[in-house]
């Protein structure tokens, strides 16, 4: 599991994603979270053109534990912007 952390893998499949959301789905926003100082998650999305948008304190339940997590965010205009070989409708 380990050999394949920090190939690059979540970012590829994060803008696959996102490719789909806004050509195929037609979405106007994409919103992704990961909990609180999960930097290689935070990374990835911040890679992939998300914005950090704030914090959702106490947002979830974990084995009688609450969690914060990071929410991010890309519109489809800023989507648009930093891919601009693909032919967006």
């Amino acid at each position: 599991n380990a050999i394949f952390w920090s190939a690059g893998f979540g970012s590829e499949s994060l803008r696959a994603v996102l490719d789909f959301s806004f050509t195929e789905l037609g979405l106007q926003r994409v919103q992704g979270s990961a909990i609180a100082g999960n930097i290689p998650a935070c990374r990835m999305m911040e890679k992939c053109g998300m914005q950090h948008e704030g914090l959702l304190r106490n947002y979830a339940l974990q084995k009688n534990e609450w969690y914060d997590f990071d929410l991010y965010s890309i519109l489809w205009h800023e989507f648009q912007s930093k891919h601009p070989k693909r032919s967006f409708t």
